[in-house]
C-alpha cells in the first residue's frame, strides 16, 4: 500500500477558555503575577474553529500537498493583551521582559481565502476569557503554550532552543 501526504495542516496557538495563551495571560493578570513579554507576539484561533478547519480541509487535499497555516489573522501583542485583560479584570498588569525582535507567527491568509472567516473573533475570545477567569472558571493543569515557549527558549536571541537541533527551530511560515 502506498501512502501520500495530501495536506499539510500547520496549527498554532489554538485556545479555549481553559487553556492557551489568552488564558495564561488573563490568569497571570488576575493573580497579580508578572506577564513575560519576551515572546512578544502570537496568532490565536478558537479551538472549535481549528477543529472545524481540520474537517473543512478534508475536501481540499491535493498532490502535491496543499500547505495551510491555521490560526487567527491578527498578530497579537502579549503586552497589549495584558493591558486589555487588566482593563477587563480591573487589575493593572505586571509586565516583565522586552519583546524579542522575532516571534513564531503564521500568515493564515491562504486558509482564510480557502475556508472563509472563523466563527469566533479575537475580541470575542478575549472578552469570553476575561469573563471565564473573573468567574473562576476551570483550567487544565497543563503549562500554557506561551510559558512553554519561554521555558524552551523559543525567542530571538536563542541561537538554539535548549535541547533542540537546528532542524527543530521554529520559523515564520507562510501559506
Amino acid at each position: 500500500m502506498e501512502w501520500s501526504l495530501p495536506l499539510i495542516f500547520r496549527l498554532n496557538y489554538a485556545i479555549d477558555l481553559r487553556y492557551g495563551v489568552l488564558s495564561d495571560v488573563a490568569r497571570s493578570v488576575a493573580a497579580g503575577r508578572a506577564v513575560d513579554v519576551t515572546t512578544g507576539w502570537v496568532n490565536v484561533i478558537w479551538q472549535g474553529d481549528a477543529n472545524a478547519r481540520a474537517l473543512q480541509c478534508l475536501g481540499h487535499t491535493a498532490t502535491p500537498p496543499l500547505a495551510l497555516n491555521v490560526t487567527g489573522r491578527e498578530r497579537v501583542s502579549i503586552r497589549e493583551l495584558a493591558h486589555r485583560f487588566g482593563g477587563l479584570l480591573g487589575r493593572p498588569p505586571v509586565i516583565i521582559g522586552t519583546e524579542a525582535p522575532a516571534a513564531w507567527l503564521a500568515d493564515a491568509t491562504r486558509s482564510f481565502e480557502l475556508l472563509g472567516p472563523v466563527s469566533v473573533t479575537l475580541n470575542e475570545m478575549i472578552e469570553a476569557t476575561a469573563d471565564w477567569v473573573r468567574r473562576g472558571g476551570a483550567t487544565q493543569q497543563a503549562v500554557a503554550e506561551a510559558e512553554t515557549i519561554r521555558r524552551l527558549g523559543y525567542h530571538a536571541g536563542a541561537a538554539e532552543p535548549r535541547g533542540r537541533s537546528a532542524a527543530g527551530r521554529r520559523r515564520k511560515s507562510s501559506g
